[in-house]
């Protein structure tokens, strides 16, 4: 009551009027000043709230990101597994395709002596 007293006396000193601190206008200052606290609060709260909610997203994805990796190191060595089956595959495919263009080659030398014959009894 000493702060609003000054400042009516502040008051008047700058603008030559009067101010009166009423029970009933103390009543509303204070009711005006819970209602400013009140709303700081929970403005306070809802980005507390947020924040926990950042924090506890951050922490699942942690756990979910230290799962992987278990995960992962677990499927390591079939890795290396499938790795050498697919490289063994691969050999054998290669000399596969080799055998067969070697093949080809015999197919299309046989076809052109054969068509070459086929010309020849036309004629």
């Amino acid at each position: 009551q000493q702060r609003t007293s000054s400042m009516a006396v502040r008051f008047f000193e700058e603008m030559r009027r009067y101010y009166y601190v009423t029970p009933t206008s103390y009543l509303e200052l204070i009711g005006t000043f819970k209602t400013l606290v009140q709303k700081q609060r929970s403005m306070i709260s809802g980005k507390r709230a947020r924040y926990a909610n950042g924090l506890n997203k951050l922490q699942e994805t942690a756990d979910q990101v230290a799962e992987m990796r278990v995960e992962l190191e677990a499927l390591q060595p079939k890795l290396v597994v499938a790795q050498a089956e697919t490289d063994e595959k691969l050999k054998i495919v290669q000399t596969k395709q080799a055998e067969a263009d070697e093949q080809k080659k015999l197919v299309q030398k046989d076809e052109a002596e054969a068509k070459g014959q086929a010309d020849a009894c036309e004629k």
